[in-house]
């Protein structure tokens, strides 16, 4: 069996779409190619075994006439790159996982036939998504709340294909090597892959102010940028930490955490729907709005506390994390199979692709 997966070139869309390639690669010996805008991704989809092919597609530029008609012209040429590419590889289906350069090829599938299938990651869907609807014998979602954008008659609810986070060190040996205490509470701070400036910025001031109320340590993850200034501030004021720039085995330091503070990714959510513990949570406010309403999905459980970047300061996110932390000592962590979480989402979506054959 031969799958194509047609991607934009964010983490956002490729690492799930990685997921579901590595399931049907392990579960059903299929060839698995990516196409699409991949960026810095191509060399992280080359390392993990799979055929890329790359579009020179950008978003749609709407500020002049000049830059509509280059956007017309670089995607009119990638759905001509994408017709020749499907004719040689001929694949029996082809999965899209939004972004622009997912267009041509979804576009082009439908065009030669090839049954097609788009997995929506966050709960409202990119522009690309919903073009592509239209096209798709079948539109995978990972949000409940998705199914107002589309017809109902081609949703299909699959969840987001996560990884597997199963712990790849024992929490008492994580602390023991990072010097923490496996009996005070633990708050991982997290602003994604890159980290977050004003996440950072907001929570070193608030933890300066919350030691005079809570006894805690930190995990975070302040990204390149920021790990040295961070690392340096918790040093002064005596919080015990683990600060990292970047962090690969996140599963290690969920297995810590008795409460999260992060971004709202579509598949960051996911993870701490799972995690079930107190959340803060401050969505990206240069994403559309796509942040937010994932957040809200864990606010309306009352499993989280949204607040809004303009919103964020120190004293703010000193008073959240104070009353979340009385319900994280009453609760406690939950036990996670992450193996099981990460097959059971991706056999999900993978039987829907299966099923447009």
């Amino acid at each position: 069996m031969k799958v194509v997966i047609a991607s934009g070139g964010t983490g956002g869309h490729i690492l799930p779409a990685l997921n579901l390639a590595e399931y049907l690669r392990a579960e059903y010996s299929a060839e698995v190619c990516v196409v699409g805008k991949l960026r810095k991704y191509a060399e992280v989809i080359r390392t993990r075994g799979f055929a890329e092919f790359p579009l020179d597609v950008d978003g749609l530029q709407t500020r002049s006439l000049f830059q509509m008609c280059g956007w017309a012209w670089k995607m009119g040429a990638a759905f001509i790159r994408s017709v020749g590419i499907l004719s040689r590889l001929r694949p029996q289906a082809v999965v899209g996982f939004g972004g622009y350069s997912s267009f041509p090829v979804i576009l082009a599938a439908w065009v030669l036939r090839i049954p097609s299938v788009i997995h929506e990651q966050n709960v409202v869907p990119g522009k690309a998504n919903r073009w592509l609807a239209g096209f798709a014998r079948k539109v995978a979602i990972s949000f409940s709340e998705s199914q107002a954008y589309f017809s109902s008659r081609k949703t299909v609810f699959t969840g987001y294909p996560l990884r597997d986070l199963q712990p790849r060190i024992v929490k008492e040996d994580f602390f023991r090597k990072h010097h923490l205490d496996p009996k005070r509470m633990t708050i991982l701070v997290c602003g994604g892959s890159q980290g977050s400036r004003a996440l950072n910025t907001a929570f070193i001031e608030a933890a300066q102010r919350l030691g005079q109320k809570l006894s805690f340590q930190v995990i975070h993850l302040a990204g390149e940028a920021d790990a040295e200034i961070v690392k340096a501030v918790y040093q002064k004021i005596d919080v015990p930490h683990a600060v990292f720039s970047y962090y690969d085995q996140m599963g290690d330091l969920y297995g810590c955490a008795d409460l999260v503070i992060a971004r709202a990714g579509a598949g960051t959510v996911q993870e701490l729907l799972l995690l079930n513990v107190p959340v803060v949570l401050v969505p990206y406010p240069y994403a559309g709005d796509h942040q937010k309403a994932n957040a809200s999905v864990l606010t309306k459980m009352g499993r989280a506390v949204m607040i809004e970047e303009k919103h964020l300061t120190a004293d703010h996110l000193k008073v959240q994390v104070l009353e979340l932390a009385d319900i994280a000592k009453k609760e406690g962590p939950s036990e996670v199979d992450w193996a099981e979480a990460a097959r059971a989402s991706q056999q999900r979506l993978a039987e829907t692709v299966l099923g447009v054959i």
